[in-house]
């Protein structure tokens, strides 16, 4: 709920021109494995988990790299994947 209240806070200063948004694309480590069921669900929920949120959205997960690309509405906010072990 919070969330809300800050993409709307920020929202609402973009639309009245007091301060434009300023988001950010941000690479966030997610060693989850390369291969197999188990890591795809893993995966899958925290696609799910961090798009619930309204300030945060999983663009894409490089395996390779180990790392999940993210676009934040509002920099600096935390992110609902960082709670994932």
């Amino acid at each position: 709920m919070r969330d809300f209240a800050v993409v709307s806070w920020a929202l609402a200063l973009h639309l009245t021109r007091v301060r434009p948004v300023r988001s950010a694309w941000v690479a966030v480590p997610f060693a989850a494995g390369r291969r197999g069921e188990l890591v795809a669900g893993r995966r899958a929920l925290l696609v799910v988990e961090t798009n619930l949120s309204p300030n945060t959205i999983v663009v894409d997960i490089d395996p390779e790299r180990e790392v999940a690309l993210e676009h934040v509405l509002v920099s600096g906010r935390r992110r609902a994947s960082e709670s994932l072990p």
